[in-house]
């Protein structure tokens, strides 16, 4: 019974949570970002004139065809760019394994301390996370069966006897400031080139594994040891939580799981499903599909527009800009 409430449902979380990009290539379409153009009216072209007299100093106009004497001194304020995960260079692969440069130190080892309140004195030595998979990535691992194993036994022991219960809206803010975190100071390592070819359809498929810092071992422990809550729930609520994290981490845009129906109305659908709806104007009736999951295996849904209100046909979908674990959504 446990093996088919939590093992199968955390094997689920480590993919597809932790980022193998693969999965989330097959489960997650690609989404295009919501562009809004917004059109600026030019400035009305200048017709002041050079002031009669010395100029030999220089000078320049503004915008309002005001002249001033002297260079133009323009102060630009520093402008703020995101910082992108960083890349490993200077290691190697090797039978599917990364090995990191010689004298490599990982940026903020996790999974040795906690601050859940359940252990307060201390975590534990076989709930920490083994020193030879600090800083190393779960797909760059080559111990796939052993970190399965390991990451299994603790996340079980964690939540059924370390799990301080704590409502959803306290603890999911606070996961997420630690997600943002390893985010942008994840040092990721290349894809490996004879599994991922560069400029091959599957370098392009992968690559998610180097835009989302995801999968970092003792990264993932260190959430399992911090918010045993968030981590029962993305075995639970799995689907919506990854959309939800997704969200949050801004891997996707507001209205990306947004369809226009053909009676005018906009339905948000699910990512693991699929949908047929039909409408009748009169003597015609018109059916359509659509669907962002990614198989043709996910349930099917079939909506009859005219016999749907707004408020059912609601139910029936979900807008992942709404974060359910956020006190109002947001």
């Amino acid at each position: 019974m446990f093996i088919r409430k939590y093992w199968v449902p955390i094997s689920v979380f480590i993919v597809a949570i932790a980022g193998v990009g693969l999965y989330l290539l097959a489960t997650q379409p690609p989404k295009d970002p919501v562009v809004i153009y917004k059109a600026v009216k030019p400035l009305e072209k200048s017709t002041a004139k050079v002031p009669v007299g010395d100029t030999s100093q220089g000078g320049h106009f503004h915008a309002d065809g005001t002249w001033h004497e002297g260079p133009h001194e323009t102060e630009v304020p520093p402008t703020e760019m995101p910082v992108p995960p960083r890349t490993t260079g200077g290691g190697y692969w090797s039978n599917g394994v990364y090995h990191r440069p010689s004298g490599y130190v990982p940026a903020y080892p996790g999974g040795q301390t906690s601050s859940n309140p359940f252990f307060a004195d201390g975590v534990p030595e076989h709930l920490k996370c083994p020193e030879k998979w600090i800083g190393v990535y779960f797909w760059a691992s080559g111990e796939y069966n052993e970190v399965d194993q390991k990451m299994r036994q603790i996340y079980r022991e964690v939540i059924e006897q370390y799990n301080p219960k704590r409502p959803i809206h306290e603890v999911w803010a606070r996961f997420i400031e630690d997600e943002l975190f390893y985010q942008a100071n994840a040092d990721i390592p290349p894809l490996n080139p004879e599994r991922y070819p560069p400029g091959s359809f599957a370098e392009a498929g992968a690559a998610p594994e180097l835009a989302e810092a995801a999968g970092r071992i003792d990264w993932l422990i260190q959430n399992a040891l911090d918010y045993p809550e968030v981590v029962k729930l993305m075995i639970e609520d799995s689907t919506t939580c990854n959309n939800a994290w997704r969200m949050e981490l801004g891997f996707d845009k507001p209205g990306w799981n947004a369809v226009e129906l053909v009676d005018g109305r906009t339905f948000y659908e699910r990512s693991d499903h699929r949908y047929e709806f039909t409408f009748t104007d009169g003597n015609q009736t018109f059916t359509s599909t659509s669907s962002h999951s990614g198989g043709p295996n996910a349930p099917l849904v079939r909506i009859n527009l005219n016999e749907t209100s707004d408020e059912e046909l609601e139910a029936l979908g979900i807008d992942y800009s709404i974060i359910p674990y956020r006190q109002g959504g947001k």
